[in-house]
């Protein structure tokens, strides 16, 4: 099968999530525009994160090399860029050790905010890619797993901005990744 460039890429997962949050998407923004703060809320599943390119004022070609991991004991690393911006939705592309899209949409009613977020992927990775068709479920588990780790983090730090300055546990990565030295890479490998 041949795309155009106007057409999307037929990626093998395509996995949605929704998210919802007792905010306003201003809260919401002023969270998620300090991307350094990411690493801090959604702990359990960024290891690291380090910004390559700050990007424009709107954060189009915002870039940072990222290395996550799951529930499960395996780690990947990645380079995620903002695509494009509109008002209350973003567009990234990442490449790596998986390669794909995301886009993120916000909707606020009456002062609550859904999130709604597709990713699009294809395995690179040569071991996971290897068995993507016949683990399919299990993958898409622990992203969805992930994607919960991120909900909880994020609903955590609003309610901390919100109350003061106590400072919530947004736990662990699980094993191997909770041990410190294996929180940054040895190497970069995207």
């Amino acid at each position: 099968m041949v795309t155009t460039p106007d057409e999307p890429k037929p990626y093998p997962f395509v996995i949605h999530s929704e998210w919802d949050f007792d905010a306003t998407i201003s809260e919401l923004r002023s969270i998620l525009e300090d991307p350094a703060c990411m690493r801090q809320w959604w702990r359990r599943v960024f290891l690291h994160i380090e910004e390559l390119h700050a990007g424009e004022a709107d954060f189009r070609g915002f870039t940072a090399r990222c290395h996550t991991k799951g529930f499960l004991p395996y780690s990947m690393q990645f380079q995620v860029r903002i695509d494009s911006r509109q008002a209350n939705s973003l567009h990234f592309k990442m490449q790596g050790d998986f390669e794909g899209e995301a886009f993120v949409r916000a909707e606020e009613r009456n002062g609550s905010t859904r999130v709604f977020i597709a990713w699009m992927l294809a395995f690179r990775h040569p071991r996971l890619k290897y068995f993507a068709g016949v683990l399919k479920p299990v993958y898409v588990w622990n992203h969805l797993w992930a994607m919960r780790q991120g909900q909880k983090g994020l609903q955590k730090i609003l309610q901390t901005r919100r109350n003061g300055n106590v400072r919530p546990s947004f736990g662990r990565p699980t094993f191997p990744h909770n041990l410190a030295a294996m929180q940054v890479p040895a190497r970069w490998r995207v």
